[in-house]
């Protein structure tokens, strides 16, 4: 069961993709059975682009919430500025794709907003990888929070199943976390790192 939604969400149907659900959902029919409040109204998004690409989830509305940025993934903003806030199944485990679904041709964006939400989490959180080549175009620097102790993990479907590609094209390549103090850790687990070098 998700961890982070109230328990009188109610599940309402489906829109097909991030764009749509920021878009505004046509909310009419749901005025009329919920006169009183939408707050916990609950929908699926079948992906972030298209329909299970690793993007889809759940979302409810968190009629609490009338500051949080857009952040593409976990927060998204609608048109009418409602906060529709992404279900977690378990605390702390992001997945990566949720930020710009598995068609994506550079994913350090997507890594990086995962990681934005992980500083959120009191002692740090897991961002999985899934299977298949996951190409950076530029190098991922990370510093740590203060929070001591904090960790992050970055774990994939397999060593031989995740891989993550740099193209040093310039933009540098790598991973590159830092910390003020040694209560950090970073974990890479169940994939395979390599860089391509630009021959031009």
């Amino acid at each position: 069961m998700p961890i982070n939604y109230p328990v009188t969400a109610l599940p309402v149907g489906s829109c097909p993709n991030i764009a749509a659900l920021r878009a505004g959902l046509n909310l009419q029919a749901l005025y009329s059975a919920y006169p009183s409040s939408l707050a916990g109204i609950v929908v699926y998004v079948e992906g972030y682009l298209a329909g299970r690409d690793g993007g889809e989830g759940w979302f409810w509305y968190n009629a609490s919430d009338t500051v949080t940025a857009d952040d593409g993934g976990m927060t998204i903003v609608d048109s009418n500025g409602r906060r529709w806030t992404r279900y977690l199944d378990e605390e702390g485990i992001f997945d990566v794709l949720w930020w710009g679904g598995n068609t994506v041709a550079d994913y350090a964006p997507l890594l990086n907003a995962a990681l934005t939400q992980c500083t959120s989490q009191p002692a740090g959180a897991t961002i999985m990888f899934p299977a298949g080549v996951i190409t950076f175009q530029s190098a991922i620097t990370y510093v740590f929070p203060n929070t001591q102790p904090f960790s992050i993990t970055l774990k994939g479907a397999g060593r031989d199943v995740t891989t993550v590609l740099f193209q040093n094209n310039g933009n540098g390549a790598g991973f590159s976390f830092s910390s003020s103090h040694s209560a950090a850790s970073l974990t890479v687990r169940d994939m395979s790192i390599t860089v391509s070098q630009d021959r031009k």
